[in-house]
């Protein structure tokens, strides 16, 4: 007889927490069978009977169900878990169910490396968990905030007390304890909004703390907060620690979360600074903005023209690569005739190299048909100067748009050598029945990184075998 797919389903559940608490307890990753036998028995049992099942569930053919789910397996050495996820959080639903039985079965546990991530899940899967981080609080600080921020429902006055702790972390003359703190402290405030961060814009007397208390309070767009942001809008401090923005980065992440006069002084910091960490979180900021859809077009137009604007590539590369990044994340067709027009205008191709090069990654982005179409117009007409041209070829090479394989076949006879190397490497993307014979035709070109372009790809196709037959 077939048992009830409900109770089955707690059974199982019953079966998985119990098993991954034993395991748990015993420091390992397997029971044995003896072990497990001790586990199943009982709650078979006690279902059977509590319930007037009258039929006999096999042990077998549960563990053999379980096993089909790829959450557990079974071997000579027992019973294991597939992942230490899976064990986990199992755990965290027994340890949770054991506590409201008996909250001082925490006491023991709650300061082992062991029990960490089970603990923390716990708090999960408790429906008010304050006595429960309250006890994980006296133990460690870090860990009640990661209970607290898994819990379902707490006592706010825990959570103050909490933030409190971590404002004081904050203030360590020690950057990894006041990194902590400044951290958990954010993640608190983006569930229990407050006024630590707010305050701690004025109050603490590090850098690093009040450029990532600023990135945060801006989230939630309030009067204060933005306010706050004005006042510091030419705020221009060191920061010494690595991988952090400047302060005027960080001024820049802020204004993202407002509207277009905002995302407008975003381009003016973007201008003003010339360092890559401010130039980095600028592009972050906008890139943000566009995947929040709150891109205007008079934002969008003068980021074009920021884009097109001459810059000093000795030293501003990485700032035109950053704004390359940006357009491609717009992805507006109506950028490529602008930025066309402005290839065509160059006059020195070594000056202008770096622009050329992000530019051909920006035509490459673009999977329109209307796209691809202008660039095979530039790419196969010889009146137009090399380095269009070639930008155009490299572009189409790439494309995320359908290029037909005529054209490629068109440009790898083309007297310029540039333009035939980057034809030859746009037939990566074509199947070997269709591009064997152009890269046999090919093989002696007069250039020899073309020859070596081609080896490369035969080698890639599985084609050089037949080469060195079709030579013999």
């Amino acid at each position: 007889m077939e048992q009830s797919p409900e109770i089955l389903e707690i059974i199982y559940l019953l079966f998985l927490s119990e098993l991954a608490f034993a395991t748990a307890k015993n420091q390992s990753l397997s029971l044995t069978k003896m072990e497990t036998d001790k586990i199943i028995f009982p709650i078979i049992e006690y279902y059977e009977e509590s319930m007037g099942i009258p039929y006999r569930i096999e042990r077998q053919s549960l563990i053999n169900n379980l096993i089909s789910t790829s959450i557990i397996s079974e071997n000579f050495n027992g019973i294991s878990f597939w992942h230490t996820a899976f064990l986990e959080y199992f755990a965290s639903v027994s340890l949770a169910v054991k506590c409201i039985e008996d909250s001082a079965i925490i006491e023991d546990i709650k300061a082992r490396v062991w029990w960490e991530f089970i603990v923390i899940g716990a708090a999960g899967f408790l429906e008010d968990s304050t006595a429960y981080v309250e006890s994980i609080l006296e133990t460690n600080l870090y860990a009640a905030t990661l209970c607290l921020l898994e819990s379902k429902n707490i006592d706010l006055s825990l959570v103050n007390k909490i933030a409190s702790k971590l404002e004081s972390n904050c203030e360590s003359s020690i950057v990894e304890i006041r990194q902590r703190g400044i951290y958990f402290l954010s993640k608190i405030e983006e569930r229990y909004p407050s006024k630590f961060l707010l305050d701690m814009i004025d109050k603490n007397p590090y850098v690093d703390v009040k450029q990532i208390a600023l990135e945060q309070i801006a989230i939630a767009k309030s009067d204060r907060a933005k306010g706050i942001v004005y006042s510091l809008i030419d705020w221009d401090e060191n920061s010494t620690l690595i991988g952090l923005t400047t302060t005027q980065g960080s001024i820049a992440k802020a204004l993202s979360n407002y509207g277009e006069n905002e995302h407008l002084k975003i381009i003016d910091i973007w201008k003003k600074n010339t360092d890559i960490f401010t130039s980095s979180a600028c592009r972050e900021a906008f890139v943000n903005v566009v995947r929040k859809n709150q891109l205007t077009e008079e934002v969008k137009e003068k980021l074009f023209d920021f884009y097109l604007e001459p810059l000093d590539q000795t030293i501003l590369s990485h700032k035109r690569s950053d704004l390359a990044e940006v357009i491609i994340e717009i992805d507006d067709v109506r950028f490529v005739p602008k930025l066309i027009q402005n290839l065509r205008n160059i006059n020195n191709e070594s000056e202008e190299y770096e622009f050329l090069w992000e530019s051909e990654k920006i035509l490459v982005s673009f999977e329109s048909n209307d796209v691809v179409e202008q660039l095979i117009s530039y790419a196969v007409d010889n009146s137009q100067i090399n380095f269009l041209r070639e930008c155009c070829t490299g572009a189409l090479s790439e494309s995320k748009g359908k290029v037909e394989l005529s054209i490629f076949e068109r440009l790898v006879k083309d007297e310029n050598l540039l333009i035939r190397r980057k034809a030859i490497n746009g037939l990566r993307k074509y199947p070997n029945s269709q591009i064997k014979e152009i890269l046999f035709k090919n093989m002696n070109d007069e250039d020899g990184w073309i020859q070596h372009d081609i080896l490369e790809i035969l080698g890639e196709k599985g084609l050089l075998v037949e080469l060195i037959k079709n030579n013999l």
